[in-house]
């Protein structure tokens, strides 16, 4: 088993088609994926999953992405999860918003196979041999 392989990845999407799409290109690509389709279930995932990398949308009913990543980057055991925004929305407005809650990078849908490999080497790949990602794998 590679190292991407052992790779848990928790989507974050409402809309059950898009989160299907996401799940299955992911899974494609040799990753653990888990979905869900509000901020809340998504929180409780990352306790119970301790997954190193969360896609989430930002329009959904209760939590937007925008407060489930400024949620999770604040709490002291979930600080450290790569989070990825996911939206419709590409207004500058939104870029900037998803810097301020510590997003580690924005996504615009339609979402392409190429932007998701990009942001998976770009955020993951630097730290898969390292001793913070052992850490974070629970070795």
């Amino acid at each position: 088993m590679s190292n991407e392989s052992s790779l848990r990845i928790l989507v974050v999407e409402d809309e059950a088609d898009l989160r299907t799409l996401f799940k299955d290109t992911l899974e494609f690509l040799g990753y653990a994926v888990t979905t869900c389709s509000n901020a809340e279930d998504a929180i409780q995932l990352t306790y119970e999953l301790h997954p190193s990398l969360v896609f989430t949308d930002v329009v959904m009913p209760g939590m937007s992405g925008f407060e489930l990543c400024k949620y999770l980057k604040n709490d002291l055991k979930t600080k450290d999860i790569f989070v990825v925004i996911v939206s419709a929305l590409s207004r500058e407005v939104d870029f900037e918003m998803s810097i301020q809650v510590g997003a580690d990078d924005y996504l615009t849908k339609p979402v392409r196979l190429e932007s998701i490999k990009k942001v998976l080497k770009n955020t993951i790949s630097p730290f898969i041999k390292t001793e913070k990602w052992v850490m974070r794998q629970g070795a």
